[in-house]
């Protein structure tokens, strides 16, 4: 998977008049050596002019069996995507502020995101860190965010996810942060296609205060 930085992340790339691949992710296969484009995705609610948003910093949660990742989109917010079928990839959970201002873009927005020892922490660039915890779904089971939240790590993770039609591999490294386990919840999203309303997903940011496990 490749992804876009469009303008630097400093445009509104995520509204409804944009094209697809602009700022998008590209997600390929490796069949037989060579790369193989599958799809483009682009987190799916429209968002505004005020908003900086292109694809930025992911990293993969290891979900055994499935390839899934918290990713950055400024302020796209965090997105959870679910890309194990490479030519379909779907968002499964998210968290979204909205624009910092209404009136103009600033400049903010989720720079990077990392999945680090049962945890997404998200590196905010106008309004701090955010913490967040995986709830149970109808895409996603309390069994299989306890089986990533026992894969561990000390500093820094790599990470390889194996595919049916190929492989596709990420890297990245983990905050030591800690948080509240206690979730919250977020306001649904619009989609981008459809212009509807739809369920939040499986991210909740948890409120500072406490330890996380």
């Amino acid at each position: 998977m490749f992804t876009d930085e469009g303008g630097g992340g400093t445009s509104a790339r995520c509204r409804t008049n944009d094209d697809l691949s602009w700022g998008a992710d590209a997600i390929y296969d490796i069949v037989d050596g060579k790369l193989q484009f599958r799809s483009y995705y682009k987190i799916p609610p429209v968002q505004t002019n005020q908003e900086n948003c292109v694809s930025h910093i992911p990293s993969l949660i290891p979900v055994p069996g499935r390839d899934i990742m918290v990713q950055a989109w400024y302020q796209g917010g965090a997105s959870v995507v679910d890309f194990t079928d490479s030519s379909h990839p779907v968002e499964i959970g998210y968290f979204d502020r909205g624009p910092i201002s209404s009136a103009s873009l600033v400049l903010g927005g989720f720079w990077s995101t990392y999945w680090y020892n049962g945890a997404a922490y998200g590196s905010e660039i106008a309004r701090g860190l955010d913490a967040f915890g995986l709830q149970p779904t109808a895409q996603l089971s309390a069994n299989e965010i306890a089986a990533a939240a026992r894969c561990r790590s000390a500093g820094s993770t790599s990470s390889t996810s194996t595919g049916s039609a190929g492989r596709r591999a990420s890297t990245s490294s983990g905050p030591t942060a800690t948080s509240s386990r206690v979730p919250a919840t977020s306001t649904p999203r619009r989609s981008r296609r459809s212009q509807v309303h739809r369920p939040g997903g499986a991210l909740r940011r948890r409120p500072a205060g406490g330890r996380g496990a």
